[in-house]
């Protein structure tokens, strides 16, 4: 059965309902239907269901918006909250000179005001930077994850410390003397005495032995304590989410007895003790990259798959309960593979995600995609953002009913024909403010909600 609703067809494996059908609007009709289509909404949940989306228009709204970089490539990596309100964007610069060629990556540093203005901007070198990987935000300092390479088989972390105005203050290095340690996530633990890195490890001399680790820090880099999570079966840690009670949520993807990979998810205490772990197979090369808490202690976790009917990838959504059970999924396709990047729960209930979206082979532009959800999982809303030929998206940044999305945006200097390469010297970094979502309220919602104590 097929549905079509807010300029998305969608394909029910589970309960069916009736949707009226509705075409993208401008911000007041978008609202105007959307009441109307909340208050048709059956208070039931489908359990597994597919959502083909149609090509994107290009409409989403954006409040601001800066694009900034050299000459060659810029890709920002996170984007981090002020207590200011402002926020801070880090990723690396790879300059390029047309003459002389590239140049030694750089450390970017991007810091706006809650209004999009740029105050300060540095891009620092950093010896045998390769990438960087994730930041945060201590009381009076920014720090930096990146990914080292001093040489073709050695990798290493560094963290990198920043006062306000840029300024590269202090570092430590994280290595290990039998393995190849790849940074992957970072999150400051409650109170900002502590930070928890995780990494994975690789064999030097067998690529496929890798694992993953949890790294926990002090405020100045020192190693406290390291802890391995299943050596010998190839795993890997995607992303962190900070949860109650010291307790850290991990999410990436792990290997199952039959070759596969899964979706995987651990649930850690604070010394790093495993409390919960699962892996959830959902067809080929599944993983999970980020995960959001709502009021009531469940998840929503998001990640890509590909399903076995459909060579394309396909961005999957879940909400789980506490206990990690399953409680609703979707699963994302169209015309386009759809990678799931980042998900954030809006202070109304409301769950908005990440996608993005590249064109098969019979063309198209790569560009960020935001769906979002009610509480139940019925879409709501659905916005396309493109700067310059094609964006990579990143990742989100939700505060309150702000919402940020940073990317890489590709300008006008090179040609589609050129390889990725060569295509990718000419991006910049974005980071843009969406428009707000229309007023809400869930005629479904019922319960009390606990508050989690020390949620950012």
């Amino acid at each position: 059965m097929t549905r079509c609703f807010i300029g998305v067809c969608t394909v029910l494996l589970g309960l069916a309902y009736g949707f009226p059908a509705l075409a993208q609007e401008t911000p007041t009709g978008l609202e105007k239907e959307t009441d109307k289509l909340l208050g048709k909404v059956s208070c039931e949940v489908v359990f597994e269901e597919i959502i083909p989306l149609i090509p994107p228009n290009f409409e989403g709204a954006a409040l601001w918006k800066r694009v900034v970089g050299v000459e060659g490539k810029d890709r920002p990596r996170d984007l981090v909250a002020l207590a200011d309100g402002g926020s801070v964007m880090v990723g690396e610069t790879l300059p390029f000179d047309r003459q002389k060629g590239e140049s030694p990556a750089l450390l970017h540093l991007l810091r706006l005001d809650k209004g999009g203005v740029v105050k300060v901007e540095t891009r620092t070198p950093i010896k045998n930077l390769s990438s960087v990987s994730a930041g945060g935000v201590l009381k009076d300092r920014i720090v930096v994850l990146s990914h080292i390479k001093p040489s073709e088989k050695e990798d290493e972390m560094l963290l990198a410390f920043f006062d306000g105005a840029g300024s590269l203050k202090t570092s430590a290095s994280l290595r290990d003397p039998k393995m190849r340690l790849v940074p992957k996530d970072i999150v400051v633990e409650a109170g900002a005495k502590s930070m928890l890195i995780a990494a994975e490890a690789i064999h030097p001399k067998n690529e496929e032995d890798h694992y993953s680790l949890l790294i926990r820090v002090d405020e100045t880099g020192k190693e406290l304590s390291r802890k391995e999570y299943l050596p010998g079966v190839p795993n890997q840690i995607e992303g962190l989410k900070r949860l109650s009670g010291g307790q850290v949520l991990a999410l990436g993807r792990v290997e199952s007895e039959r070759g596969r990979e899964s979706g995987w998810i651990l649930r850690v205490a604070k010394p790093g003790d495993i409390l919960q772990q699962r892996a959830y197979p959902r067809g080929e090369d599944a993983l999970l990259r980020r995960a959001a808490v709502l009021p009531d202690g469940s998840l929503v976790v998001i990640g890509d798959s590909i399903p076995a009917q459909d060579g394309a990838r396909a961005a999957w959504i879940m909400k789980l309960s506490p206990s990690g059970e399953p409680l609703w999924q979707k699963y994302i396709t169209g015309k386009y593979s759809y990678a799931g990047l980042d998900v954030a729960v809006l202070p109304d209930g409301r769950i908005t995600a990440l996608l993005g979206g590249r064109p098969d082979g019979s063309g198209g532009r790569q560009y960020a995609r935001v769906i979002t959800f009610t509480g139940l999982g019925h879409m709501v809303a659905d916005e396309s953002y493109i700067e310059g030929n094609n964006t990579l998206p990143e990742k989100m940044l939700v505060s309150g009913s702000d919402r940020l999305l940073i990317g890489m945006a590709e300008t006008g200097f090179s040609k589609y024909a050129q390889g990725d390469e060569n295509r990718l010297q000419t991006y910049d970094s974005l980071v843009l403010k969406m428009t707000p979502l229309p007023a809400f309220t869930d005629s479904c919602a019922k319960g009390t909600r606990e508050k989690l104590d020390d949620l950012p």
